[in-house]
């Protein structure tokens, strides 16, 4: 069963496992590794998933598979597409 939920600050741990995975899978060519390391550590921490999951702004929702994370979503509101 799938369930797509709002993500919370409990989430933030899974969360910021499944952003880095999923990031090196879909962005890991294209650039370097170092580079791919940088954009990780501004964006996926704990810290930096808690600022944004704290800012209006900004609304994550988590998916669930047989009640494992299997996915996530970001919006961002407010800001023109850069």
């Amino acid at each position: 069963m799938n369930k797509i939920e709002p993500a919370t600050i409990a989430h933030i741990p899974a969360l910021s496992e499944i952003a880095t995975q999923s990031f090196w899978s879909s962005h890991g060519h294209s650039a370097s590794k170092e580079d791919i390391q940088t954009f990780i550590k501004a964006n996926f921490t704990h810290k930096a998933l808690h600022k944004e999951l704290s800012n209006p702004n900004f609304k994550y929702f988590v998916l669930f598979h047989e009640n494992k994370l299997a996915g996530y979503t970001k919006l961002v509101f407010d800001k023109p597409y850069e």
